[in-house]
């Protein structure tokens, strides 16, 4: 699978959560740090899908890696830029929720992809649910439906992401044991 398909994802379905992606507009890409190589991908693959779709992008990459308060800085500048739109991965899928508010305060899309913010409203979540993909590996090999929780439920932390599910494709959704989250409010 070639490198730039997650980000030309991200892309396109920014152009699809709303009106067309318009030559000129401008999109904002937040990613974690300059040196890893997923973030690169990311970061090239957003500039090659813009340029393909007549769109501008401002990276913003914190410049020491992980920096919390280097990236909500960067979110103040954004807000004063106003994009048209945000790619945003969170350096602390915690810590952002305030920085993602204030976007929202401002009337900027987000599309959240790879560690999904804890609140703020979003156009679209991509990324794959990482707990459940675990969870599901090891009752696989452990054989047990319920482990490691003897009542078959999940931990709080957790329970949110079903929940999100089952209000967007009623109750009868369920991820499977093998989920890749995403998906799109449309308003």
């Amino acid at each position: 699978m070639p490198r730039f398909v997650l980000p030309a994802a991200v892309i396109a379905a920014l152009a699809c959560a709303g009106p067309a992606l318009a030559a000129n507009e401008t999109i904002a890409v937040f990613t974690k740090n300059p040196t890893n190589p997923y973030f690169q991908a990311v970061r090239v693959g957003a500039e090659t899908a813009a340029k393909a779709l007549g769109a501008n992008v401002i990276q913003y990459i914190p410049t020491k890696p992980d920096s919390i308060p280097e990236q909500l800085s960067q979110v103040e500048d954004v807000i004063v830029k106003k994009p048209d739109a945000i790619v945003f991965i969170p350096v602390d899928y915690k810590a952002l929720v305030p920085a993602v508010e204030k976007i929202n305060a401002a009337g900027i899309p987000v599309t959240n992809i790879t560690d999904r913010v804890a609140g703020g409203n979003l156009v679209a979540y991509i990324g794959a649910d990482d707990y459940n993909l675990g969870l599901s590996t090891g009752r696989a090999l452990n054989g047990s439906p319920n482990w490691p929780y003897p009542s078959g439920g999940l931990p709080p932390d957790r329970q949110r992401n079903h929940a999100e599910l089952r209000k967007l494709h009623g109750p009868s959704a369920d991820p499977g044991p093998f989920s890749l989250s995403f998906w799109i409010r449309r308003d």
